[in-house]
């Protein structure tokens, strides 16, 4: 047998377990945290966020690359967010080729906001398994998911910032929290959450199955 962490996030499980001819995932959370790198998403105009400076690093000489990056960062308070739309944490996909996992398990709707990027973005032909209650407030969150990322929308996609070269000039904190950002994927569309979420197969406590 052996076992898979997909999640560098104890909160935010995703393992997969292979045993014998059997690949069965347990869960796929969705890294959230991400959403702290990014301008906040005011539910009204606003014209102070609308209005900030460009975040500048305090070394008075970096390269034009450098300060064609800082372009896409604002500052807030003196912290520097990234002005676009915000990005989140997926399963690691190098691991395994996630198409041959055979059955998805969901434990609770908090470990299932990722189904999307499995099912809908892979040749995922597997079952997915999830109880009623799961499946119903996992729905509500991945659309509330949907509808928070679409109200700002970018007609410019930012991914300068991303730039390795660029982390060395940022507090420590900020570069801690996006060390991973090239991973980090935008969010589904409501179209890959009915299909995905057409795949799960709803089963009752304590119910067996034979997979």
């Amino acid at each position: 047998m052996k076992v898979y962490c997909l999640s560098g996030d104890p909160n935010q499980p995703c393992l997969v377990v292979k045993f014998k001819n059997t690949t069965i995932m347990l869960d796929c959370a969705l890294g959230l945290t991400s959403a702290l790198a990014f301008l906040p998403v005011p539910l009204v105009y606003s014209a102070r966020l609308a209005s900030l400076p460009v975040w500048k690093p305090k070394e008075s000489s970096v390269p034009p690359e450098i300060k064609a990056a800082c372009q896409e960062l604002r500052d807030c308070a003196g912290e520097p967010f990234v002005d676009g739309i915000s990005e989140f944490s997926v399963p690691e996909t190098g691991l395994l080729d996630l198409a041959q996992v055979d059955v998805i398990l969901l434990s609770n709707y908090k470990c299932m906001l990722a189904l999307p990027f499995i099912t809908e973005y892979i040749a995922f032909k597997g079952s997915v398994f999830a109880t009623e209650p799961t499946l119903q407030t996992g729905r509500q969150f991945m659309e509330e998911l949907v509808h928070f990322t679409e109200r700002r929308p970018k007609a410019k996609i930012p991914n300068r910032w991303k730039n390795p070269e660029l982390f060395k000039y940022l507090p420590q904190h900020f570069r801690d929290l996006i060390k991973n950002s090239a991973d980090w994927r935008q969010c589904y569309s409501m179209q890959n959450v009915k299909s995905s979420l057409a795949r799960v197969q709803m089963v009752n406590f304590g119910e067996k199955l034979v997979i």
